[in-house]
């Protein structure tokens, strides 16, 4: 193993690590057919004993059903597609058939599951960094929990977030329903967020391949470059629209500050503090144009400061293991 993934000075150990681990996950032999049909009746038993003990048990369950999403994670990685199609119904019919309450079961705690386990699955075997995964993750979720809202809110007639703003007590402030689309994403973000860190050491049992390492990819700075264009287009058109996209935006600055505050890169750090130094000036200066709850918009600028020093990164790099 050592011969085929040897840790040279380009290379961090971390990502020898990574590199061994998919070779052992992409030469795992297939099971056979009747392996895969008792390895899906097991999961598909153990999703169902998780659910009905937060019936049961609500407090004990609810920490379960975080667990939840590692259910159809391995369905898919063991059996591929024909395999988690014929879990996905099989697991469908025991809720139908055993919960009290199965439609809502089924619309809040089988679904998001299956979403995310789905979201995973595609994650590991397009080889996403550990980042990658938890902001793939948050936008799924985020939209999930966006049409969860809808559907609550035509049948139940019960809205989560205005239970918040009272909390808050910001519920008399104008247009306080432009702030919706961050508070889901918010939400969706510390879910994914709690359930990535209980499930981890699963993951890792199982060896599926993670990179850990704190880096930017190509395909990073790509998703970077065209939500951060597409928000300030949607800034200028549209900006109640933008408010979608500026969650996910501003975890994607933050991580680009993280990463080069990590790097011994005096020209990048000297030059993002510049950036945060200018922000309330630059903020003053849009007021005539972002007004009243529109003024949060103006951190975009941010964005904007640390998305150029990732692509001059990206074009001057010279180690592997610093930007690819």
């Amino acid at each position: 193993m050592k011969g085929l993934f040897p840790c040279n000075h380009t290379l961090t150990k971390t990502i020898c690590n990574t590199k061994r681990q998919r070779f052992i996950f992409m030469n795992r032999a297939p099971l056979s057919l009747i392996n895969q049909l008792t390895f899906i009746a097991i999961i598909s038993a153990l999703q169902i004993i998780f659910l009905l003990l937060n019936q049961w048990t609500p407090f004990v369950g609810y920490w379960l059903t975080y667990f939840l999403p590692f259910f159809p994670l391995l369905v898919l990685i063991k059996t591929q597609w024909k395999g988690y199609l014929i879990y996905s119904f099989t697991s469908l019919v025991l809720i139908l058939l055993l919960m009290s309450t199965p439609f809502e079961v089924m619309l809040f705690y089988w679904f998001p599951a299956l979403i995310l386990g789905t979201g995973y699955a595609l994650a590991i075997k397009n080889r996403f960094s550990l980042f990658e995964l938890v902001l793939g993750l948050s936008i799924m979720q985020f939209f999930t929990l966006y049409v969860l809202r809808i559907i609550s809110l035509a049948i139940y007639e019960i809205d989560l977030l205005n239970f918040l703003y009272q909390l808050l007590d910001v519920m008399t402030l104008p247009n306080i329903e432009l702030m919706n689309p961050i508070m889901i994403y918010i939400i969706a973000l510390l879910q994914v967020f709690i359930s990535v860190v209980l499930l981890l050491p699963f993951i890792e049992r199982w060896r599926l391949p993670i990179m850990y390492q704190v880096f930017f990819g190509k395909r990073l700075v790509v998703i970077y470059g065209v939500m951060l264009s597409l928000a300030l287009l949607l800034t200028l058109f549209a900006p109640q629209l933008a408010f979608y996209l500026l969650g996910p935006l501003t975890l994607l600055s933050l991580y680009a500050y993280t990463y080069f505050f990590l790097r011994p890169l005096k020209f990048a750090t000297y030059g993002l503090l510049t950036g945060l130094f200018l922000y309330p000036f630059i903020n003053a200066m849009l007021s005539d144009i972002l007004t009243g709850p529109f003024r949060i918009l103006s951190i975009l600028f941010l964005g904007v400061v640390a998305f150029g020093f990732v692509v001059v990164k990206s074009i001057t790099q010279t180690k592997q293991n610093d930007l690819r």
